[in-house]
Order: C-alpha cells, then structure tokens, then sequence
C-alpha cells in the first residue's frame, strides 16, 4: 500500500511538472518625447511677448519639466509659454523632460526692433533708477537733460501691460529727482517703468527681487 501511495505522488508531480501555461504580454512604448517647433518671435524695445507654446511638448510620458535658459527677461523659467522681456536680441534655449528622464529641446529668438516712436535714452535726457534691482519695492528716480519739459507721466506696468502705479511729476530746467514705493502693490517680479509726455517716452526696466 505504502509503494502505490508512493507511485501516484510521483505521477502526480510529474503531471504537474509538464503542465504550465503560457502568457502573451504587449509592451507599449510610448511615442518619441519630441518639441514642437515653434517660430523666432520680434517685439519692440521694452513690449514684451509670449514665446514657446502651452503644447510645446508631445510624446513621452507626461508630465513635462520644462527649463528655460538664459533666464534673464523671462516671467518663468518652468513653463512651456513665457512672456518674455529681453533688453537686446537674444535667444532661449528650452529644455523639456518627461517621467522617463527622456529629453528635447529647441531653440527660439526673440529679436527686439527699436520701433518708430519709443525714443530710447540719449545723451540728452538721462533717465536713472536706482537701487535696482533691490529686495525693498522702493526706487529712486532722476531724469536730467539739456531741456526737460515741464510736465510728465511716471507709470509702472507689469510685464503684461497692467497699469500698477501712475503719479505726474514736474521738472525744473535740467533736473527732477523723486522716488517710488512699490512695495505695497507690486511683488517679486519685473516690471516698466515709464516717463513720458507729449514729447518724449522713455522707459526703464526695474525689478524686486
């Protein structure tokens, strides 16, 4: 009795042995991450501009990490569309990432056209802001020439044209000097600063930082 018990276990193991089943896995690769291309951009002297676009970025797997670089003149250095504000022609280069560390990047540029009717500073009206940048949201501001106009227009605009500040100021002869506090209204971030009046229209970029 003891022999059959022992010969139906084996046949048993070896039954079980020779029996297995068989699996079919697909693995799907997602599609290459790639950059979309995106065209050079122009804006005038002080406009600024969105460049990139919110679907700059296909394929991979989402979501993207997108750096930006240089830095300098942009809103945002981690998102696919910025506004950007450069003080000359430059060109970014933006890198994107996705969840499988896979990258893509392109380059655009953002060429700046002196535009009829923005006069930039000469050797005949001097427009200083200073400290800046500074961490305290006030400036001080002198405008000096061989002739001022009496009368003029100090505004502060965020990078997207928002008006934030306006105050009138008037000059003597040769000279004005003043100061603005921001620190109420304005955050960390760039902004226009704009001296102007019928005559003349001159600006500044300033930032808290």
């Amino acid at each position: 009795m003891k022999k059959l018990l022992i010969v139906v276990c084996l046949l048993f193991g070896i039954s079980h042995l020779y029996s297995q089943n068989y699996y079919s896995v697909s693995v799907v690769q997602p599609p290459s991450l790639e950059t979309n291309a995106v065209t050079d951009v122009s804006t005038c002297f002080y406009d600024s501009i969105q460049i990139g676009d919110p679907n700059l970025a296909t394929g991979g797997l989402p979501p993207y990490v997108y750096a930006w670089f240089p830095t300098y003149g942009l809103s945002d250095t981690a998102i696919s569309n910025p506004m950007a504000l450069p003080d000359d022609t430059t060109t970014y280069t933006i890198t994107v990432t996705d969840q499988n560390n896979c990258t893509s990047w392109l380059q655009i540029t953002v060429n700046i056209d002196p535009c009829a009717g923005i006069i930039k500073l000469s050797n005949s009206f001097e427009f200083n802001v200073y400290p800046n940048p500074n961490n305290t949201g006030l400036f001080n501001i002198s405008i000096a020439g061989k002739k001022l106009y009496a009368d003029y227009d100090l505004r502060v605009y965020s990078i997207y044209g928002q008006e934030l500040y306006q105050q009138k100021i008037t000059a003597d002869d040769k000279l004005w000097s003043g100061s603005i506090d921001l620190s109420n209204i304005a955050g960390k971030g760039m902004y226009i600063l704009e001296i102007s009046n019928k005559h003349i229209k001159n600006y500044q970029k300033i930032i808290i930082h």
